[in-house]
């Protein structure tokens, strides 16, 4: 039933209006629940200006946000860009959301890449 919701939210031009748009979220929370938005799964490096200018849109918007100003002259680290273009993900063709799927392989990865950092080494890749 969410997933219905939002992609009819989506379909209907709704992810550009903000204010509509933390409305449908806290709705959908409120029945739902929420996830821990704060969990390392679903954090990267931005600068505060980037980082504040899409606030709690839906991915995909913050996507295209992230590419634009990768284009111009803001530095976008690149494994906050390997986020957004999914290359941590195994389904990387389903760019409307950041599933739990998607959370779970990115803290793999993050796993991966400091367990050679922790036993003493680096890692060779």
């Amino acid at each position: 039933e969410a997933v219905e919701q939002i992609d009819a939210y989506i379909e209907n031009g709704g992810v550009e209006d903000i204010s509509k748009y933390e409305q449908f979220c806290d709705d959908l929370n409120s029945k739902y629940g929420e996830l821990d938005i704060n969990d390392i799964s679903n954090l990267t490096l931005l600068d505060a200006v980037t980082n504040r200018s899409y606030k709690n849109a839906f991915f995909p918007v913050k996507r295209r946000i992230i590419i634009e100003r990768d284009k111009g002259a803001v530095f976008i680290p690149v494994c906050t860009k390997n986020v957004f273009l999914k290359l941590y993900s195994q389904n990387p063709s389903d760019l409307i959301c950041w599933s739990v799927q998607d959370r779970k392989e990115y803290v793999e990865e993050i796993r991966r890449m400091l367990a050679g950092y922790i036993a003493g080494g680096m890692v060779n890749e």
